[in-house]
């Protein structure tokens, strides 16, 4: 469907999971590569999202993605 608003796309998905492709200056502490998990108002299943950095968490190697995305509504 359509964002009536913003008239482009509306992709669903709250948590999500997954890595560091490209940081900004104010997200500094965070590395391309890193695993992170984080919690946005919507897009969260598109194949990439800015996320602010106040909105996500690292992920230990040890935790897998789904659990870690799950764990990512834990934020709200």
């Amino acid at each position: 469907s359509l964002d009536g608003e913003r008239g482009r796309a509306l992709v669903p998905g709250r948590a999500l999971a997954g890595r560091v492709l490209a940081r900004s200056r104010a997200a500094g502490d965070l590395e391309p590569g890193e695993r992170v998990a984080a919690l946005v108002a919507e897009g969260g299943l598109s194949d990439r999202v800015v996320v602010p950095r106040a909105n996500v968490v690292r992920v230990p190697a040890t935790l897998p993605a789904d659990a870690a995305a799950a764990g990512a509504l834990l934020l709200a």
